[in-house]
């Protein structure tokens, strides 16, 4: 009877705490890169990025085909939507389907070869602690390295 009482005392407890432990809800991440006129934000699972203007309070909305992800602590985003919010055409994004290799030419020329721990800033060999690498079809490169390699600053949001 002892035990039986006890054990109805600790589901009450249990059930009571989690109707009143406040409400747990996941934060989404961005990803913001600063270039000299505008703020570029990324959202982990947004198929949308989103521009303004330095001094503007317009948001300006564009539609990727894939969201960005995390993986490995590293946002990943889709190569020509990271290229052309950086300023980077279309005609300035190639990819060598032999080498794996994702080159942007914009203020620099970057290399990122598929799996490979590297980026190759003006043909000058740098270490990441990420690969770049492809998702559902995507070639997916890590938003920090693509963007500072061609001059950006990025800035970490966790809200």
């Amino acid at each position: 009877m002892m035990k039986r009482l006890r054990f109805f005392a600790i589901v009450l407890v249990l059930g009571m705490a989690c109707l009143i432990a406040p409400e747990i809800t996941p934060t989404i991440a961005n990803e913001t890169i600063a270039t000299s006129d505008k703020l570029i934000v990324f959202k982990i699972n947004d198929t949308n990025y989103y521009t303004q203007t330095i001094g503007s309070e317009v948001v300006n909305t564009v539609q990727m085909d894939t969201a960005p992800i995390i993986y490995l602590d590293r946002t990943f985003v889709p190569v020509r939507f990271l290229g052309n919010a950086l300023g980077v055409s279309d005609s300035n994004i190639e990819w060598n389907n032999t080498t794996r290799t994702a080159t942007l030419k914009g203020s620099n020329k970057l290399d990122l070869v598929i799996g490979k721990k590297a980026i190759v800033v003006n043909d000058k060999t740098e270490p990441i602690d990420v690969a770049p690498m492809i998702t559902n079809s995507r070639t997916m490169l890590p938003a920090r390295f693509v963007a500072e390699g061609l001059g950006f600053k990025v800035d970490w949001d966790a809200d």
